[in-house]
């Protein structure tokens, strides 16, 4: 064979094997003239949804979806009742504009105000990276009384000590991750509780889902972004027991509502809005009045709504959850997370790298992570971020390719990860015909 021609034939091959090595969305999507958006069925979205009702069990539970793309809203979908007839109520059909208990997904918004907050101080101090905040230890933003406690734990007991000190090492890092080493404890009536129970060395590194990885952050808050009201605080707390949660729980839990209502709520691009985390008292007083889902464990009575109420034992509002949001709101939120109205793109970035296993598991803020044959074969992208929620309703957040967003809520029995692998899937019907 000449030269000339092995050299072709190379080329050739060359040219095949860089073909096949470029994924189906990036041959389906590109073009000369560039990238070539996805196409996407809102009506196949939205009958996918309500095929699968969000995992609801009855006809009767409410369930809502919205999905936006590059910060804008796509489509939304609704169903069910919101308000079932009966206990003195009347029936209201569930929309995305009503509010739902979306539980820990606030742990998401709690996370991301956070890293918002140290992302502008690093603006103010380049010396002060966003990686160095996040490995700074949480003790200096103790309440004064707790962080007494932690460096001289009271314990009679070595190891019960140890554990109570370990809590000074504990970063932010951790509570983002969910590696503090915190894990639940047997009396939930103060967050006080998960101090004295402290944190076992094997645990600490160790990716386990905790509420007080968030709900502590409600009691840094203070001295995060007002060192002279954490001031004042102390000296009202002076004589207070450590797990006294209808003191420590109102005094810290409303000045973190009103600060994020202040900081966040009230300036979100597109719509500002009022979640409550007291739904039965404050919306009603409201103008107009606003009705919010509950939640039926019976699939088709009315007579026994459930909702939850984070001031209800006289407490504040708390990082971890407890708020009622409606999808249309959480959509708003999440389109100025998309649109670096929150934080950067940076910070976006390294809340969660699909690279690798490690990578992945390092996420911050995210959850959870959902897989997808579909995704992986069309989109080279092996897992997707998620957060949930499960209190009274069950809600998620998918950060999905392309530029999609899709959030959901459901007022019956199901779990959190039901109504994120449905709001995925629902998504991947409306865009399979790029691929086809």
């Amino acid at each position: 064979m000449k030269v000339r021609s092995l050299v072709s034939l190379l080329v050739l091959i060359g040219i095949m094997i860089n073909f096949t090595g470029v994924s189906a969305q990036q041959r389906v999507n590109n073009t000369k003239d560039g990238p070539k958006p996805l196409r996407f069925d809102k009506q196949k979205f939205i009958d996918t949804i309500k095929g699968n009702r969000l995992g609801a069990a009855s006809n009767l539970d409410g369930f809502a979806a919205v999905i936006i793309k590059d910060g804008n809203l796509v489509t939304e979908v609704a169903g069910g009742q919101a308000i079932r007839s009966g206990a003195g109520l009347e029936k209201v059909d569930m929309t995305t504009s009503i509010p739902a208990d979306v539980g820990s997904v606030f742990k998401f918004i709690s996370f991301v105000t956070l890293l918002s907050l140290f992302e502008k101080r690093a603006a103010m101090n380049p010396a002060l990276t966003i990686d160095k905040q996040l490995d700074e230890s949480i003790r200096p933003y103790l309440p004064e009384a707790w962080r007494e406690f932690v460096d001289m734990p009271p314990d009679d007991k070595l190891e019960e000590s140890k554990a109570t000190l370990r809590i000074s090492k504990t970063t932010f890092r951790q509570l983002l991750s969910h590696k503090s080493g915190f894990r639940s404890v047997n009396n939930k009536s103060s967050p006080f509780n998960y101090i004295d129970l402290g944190i076992q060395q094997h645990h600490i590194g160790v990716r386990e889902y905790s509420n007080f990885n968030a709900a502590v952050l409600t009691y840094l808050w203070p001295r995060l972004v007002n060192p002279e009201k954490a001031k004042e605080f102390d000296k009202q707390l002076d004589k207070v027991a450590h797990n006294n949660h209808a003191v420590y729980g109102k005094l810290y839990g409303d000045f973190f509502e009103n600060w994020m209502q202040q900081n966040v709520f009230n300036v979100i691009e597109g719509g500002s809005f009022r979640p409550s985390c007291d739904p039965a008292i404050d919306f009603p007083k409201r103008n107009p009045p606003v009705a919010f889902a509950r939640y039926y464990s019976d699939p088709l009575s009315g007579a026994k709504p459930v909702f939850w109420s984070e001031k209800a034992n006289n407490h504040g509002c708390h990082a971890q959850g407890g708020y009622f949001i409606s999808m249309r709101q959480l959509a708003t939120y999440m389109a100025n997370f998309q649109k670096n109205k929150l934080v950067s793109a940076k910070v976006r970035s390294m809340m969660y790298d699909d690279s690798t296993a490690t990578t992945r598991d390092a996420r911050l803020g995210w959850n959870k992570t959902l897989e997808s044959a579909f995704i992986t074969k069309y989109f080279d992208v092996n897992m997707i971020p998620t957060h949930g929620g499960s209190t009274t309703g069950y809600s998620g957040i998918v950060y999905l390719p392309g530029g999609y967003i899709a959030v959901g809520t459901m007022t019956g029995p199901g779990t959190s990860d039901a109504v994120r692998d449905l709001l995925k899937n629902g998504w991947a019907e409306a865009v399979r015909a790029n691929f086809e």
